[in-house]
């Protein structure tokens, strides 16, 4: 029966078969037989879900990580339901996250993903997708930072233009970053993000001004001194936090000499 249904995805994609041949080499029936079952269910619903479930078994496989099965397989399923397009979007980028064997990043992962769907599903693909490649690269910190950025990001009181813009910058913002300040950058920035998202755009100019230098205690000087003194004046903010006003050339220089 099993090896007939090999046959089968053989006939489908001769080298997704033969791939699945050798991964379930080490697998017991009932998990072969779920896995078999479920990249079939994928191809039936759309091919390109059909795909992509392969590939987050081979990845899973790969690593010899029978455990997450069952997790993989009910969550993709029970997001498919929703629409083929969360489905794809999770089994794309949920191995990657299981594998890490980390609860915290999995809560985080779930809470993310959750909140940006109920605002609207347009705008998970890019964060996700800069999410991902960051946490593949191997900048677990930075990667964890990034969720709770989009998380303090989006929200229902942004239009679609704003959402939409969101979902373009933020991602290319992050993975601009230096991977070795990434983490306490996107710290700050989700401080700043929570005051008013107008901000952030702002950021990107003062980092490429300098802020991108100060060590973390004084970038946070920094975010504070700007977050406090203008708390309901987003034009002052927005000079302030590009850098173009002269209390702000007053403040980065002296957190230079300070911490320096």
């Amino acid at each position: 029966m099993i090896d007939t249904q090999i046959h089968r995805l053989s006939q489908l994609d001769p080298e997704l078969g033969q791939l699945l041949s050798k991964n379930l080499a080490f697998c017991n029936p009932d998990d072969v037989q779920k896995i078999i079952n479920t990249t079939f269910w994928a191809f039936n619903m759309e091919i390109q879900l059909g795909y992509t479930v392969f590939k987050g078994f081979d990845l899973l496989l790969s690593a010899r990580a029978i455990d997450l099965i069952d997790m993989f397989i009910d969550d993709v399923q029970h997001y498919t339901q929703m629409g083929t397009s969360l489905g794809l979007l999770m089994a794309e980028h949920l191995p990657l996250v299981l594998l890490k064997r980390h609860s915290q990043l999995t809560d985080q992962f779930y809470l993310t993903f959750n909140k940006l769907y109920t605002i609207g599903p347009y705008i998970l693909y890019r964060p996700f997708k800069s999410f991902s490649s960051v946490l593949q690269s191997g900048d677990f910190l930075g990667a964890m930072a990034m969720l709770e950025l989009f998380r303090s990001s989006f929200s229902t009181a942004l239009d679609y233009h704003q959402s939409k813009n969101l979902t373009q910058y933020l991602p290319r913002l992050c993975q601009s970053l230096n991977p070795e300040k990434r983490a306490f950058q996107i710290q700050q920035l989700t401080r700043v993000a929570k005051t008013n998202i107008q901000w952030v755009y702002a950021c990107e100019t003062g980092f490429e001004k300098g802020l991108q230098t100060l060590r973390p205690d004084a970038l946070k000087t920094f975010i504070d001194t700007g977050i406090t003194k203008y708390p309901l004046q987003t034009e002052k903010g927005m000079l302030f936090f590009a850098m173009d006003s002269e209390i702000a050339k007053k403040v980065f220089e002296s957190l230079q000499t300070a911490f320096f």
